[in-house]
């Protein structure tokens, strides 16, 4: 229930504790719920594969890891890193949990310059389902 809240809030910063799921809510909850289960499998194996302290969660080190193998094992840049970090942590607790992830890896996608592929958000989203078939 945060997890689905806090992607309703506007921002991280915003107490979800204090929202209602109105209509203008929860299209974006939902979408990203929903979303979220379409790549269920997919990000449990990334999560497997990433999280080497087997604690559930990526830290920065981690998801600059799952970034690399994104990128043609390129690494990152640490601004990039820290960008995904801070816009898919919607928790708020400098970690990044499988419903997290599915944010990051698409947060990626957009920032590292694949926009242009993907510039719209439902070719965005197609991108995101594909790469779940996969």
């Amino acid at each position: 229930v945060k997890w689905v809240m806090s992607m309703a809030a506007q921002d991280k910063t915003q107490d979800y504790t204090t929202l209602a799921l109105t209509p203008d809510l929860f299209a974006p909850a939902a979408e990203a719920f929903l979303s979220y289960n379409i790549c269920y499998d997919q990000i449990v194996k990334l999560m497997e594969e990433y999280d080497t302290s087997k604690d559930g969660t990526l830290d920065k080190t981690e998801l600059t890891q799952l970034l690399k193998a994104l990128n043609e094992n390129i690494t990152p840049l640490e601004a990039d890193v820290t960008w995904v970090m801070e816009h898919a942590d919607v928790i708020g607790n400098g970690l990044i949990t499988k419903p997290e992830l599915h944010k990051a890896i698409s947060l990626w996608y957009v920032h590292s310059g694949s926009a242009e592929v993907i510039s719209e958000g439902a070719a965005m989203r197609k991108r995101i389902h594909e790469l779940c078939d996969q």
